[in-house]
């Protein structure tokens, strides 16, 4: 009778263990599940700083300047907020990519996350699957940075490399 009482009682456990452990595993899908499926506040977007710019219905996120060796001069990092798969003589898949400024300037529209991000009256706001890839930590970190994050244009960089037509230290 100790025995079958023991064996009842081992099997129990296990049945409550097992049961734990997947109502776990089911509880942190669920939460992944969130995570991905999660927009961010309009008051993250803000806080976080976050440039926003349209094409065409396409949204894109500047995530900052980077210089180009090859041109020596900055051009704008983004992100594409979308699946950017590849495209005949155009470009290659990518989830990240540059522009020179004259082109970033002349056809990107700076999305006013104010008064469009969630839409107001008869507007729609920025799409939800647009607004879960946008990314809202840093994608750079120096201690010893002094200088703006982006490069101001109109510089007059003579003084120190004498390259460019931007500078973070204008």
């Amino acid at each position: 009778a100790l025995a079958a009482f023991a064996g009842a009682a081992l099997g129990a456990v296990a049945a409550v263990a097992l049961t734990a452990c997947l109502w776990r595993r089911r509880k942190q899908k669920w939460r992944a599940k969130d995570k991905v499926a999660c927009a961010p506040s309009l008051h993250e977007v803000l806080a976080a700083r976050i440039e926003l710019y349209e094409l065409k219905g396409q949204y894109y996120q500047v995530l900052g300047h980077a210089w180009d060796h090859e041109v020596k001069d900055f051009k704008v990092v983004y992100r594409p907020l979308y699946h950017c798969t590849a495209k005949a003589d155009r470009f290659e898949a990518h989830y990240l990519a540059v522009s020179h400024f004259s082109r970033w300037d002349e056809k990107f529209r700076k999305v006013d996350l104010a008064t469009e991000y969630e839409g107001r009256d008869d507007k729609d706001g920025v799409p939800d699957e647009v607004k879960r890839r946008i990314l809202l930590g840093l994608v750079w970190r120096d201690g010893d940075w002094r200088f703006p994050d982006r490069a101001a244009g109109g510089a007059d960089n003579g003084g120190r490399s004498g390259l460019g037509t931007r500078s973070h230290e204008a």
